[in-house]
């Protein structure tokens, strides 16, 4: 059995550093490349708006059976109209509202005095309403918030970014 001297340790490990420096990785393109993998992970978790939704309507309908949709938002959505999406829904028969967020819903002030609406009036879904905004000036990514409800007559995202708010009919 050989003995492993700590002069001996040493040599190997500087050996081994001096023969592995092509791998090195400046930091901050490493950190650029864990980004785009994280986010094409998030890419596949999450979906559009509106794809996400049917999985959200059904845990609502199982609180009320009456459940409707009054809100959609996220935070930090990608270019492509994908984030965790967290939807809204009431009830007329409840004094609660229910909030559905990674499919899993919970109870929540009803504080929300927009107008319900389905599923088929969102006609313009996330990725298309972040298109309609890159063409008015929208650049950097993630977006810091997107939200979609009732405004007055009309369904509208409301997109917020660094560069400011967009506001995209969600209708046509």
């Amino acid at each position: 059995m050989k003995k492993i001297t700590l002069f001996s340790l040493s040599a190997f490990m500087l050996f081994s550093c001096q023969n592995n420096t092509s791998n090195l990785v400046p930091l901050e393109q490493n950190n650029l490349q864990q980004t785009e993998i994280q986010a094409n992970k998030d890419k596949n978790k999450y979906g559009t708006a509106k794809r996400d939704l049917l999985f959200a309507q059904s845990t609502a309908k199982r609180w009320d059976i009456s459940a409707e949709l009054v809100k959609v938002e996220a935070d930090f959505v990608y270019e492509n109209g994908y984030a965790n999406w967290v939807y809204y829904f009431k009830s007329p028969f409840k004094n609660k509202a229910y909030r559905v967020d990674n499919f899993n819903g919970e109870e929540v002030p009803n504080s929300f005095f927009g107008i319900q609406f389905n599923d088929f009036q969102i006609r313009i879904d996330s990725d298309k309403a972040i298109e309609k905004a890159k063409a008015k000036g929208l650049k950097r990514f993630p977006v810091n918030r997107i939200t979609l409800e009732r405004k007055f007559s009309s369904l509208e995202w409301e997109i917020w970014s660094s560069e400011g708010t967009f506001r995209i009919s969600a209708e046509n």
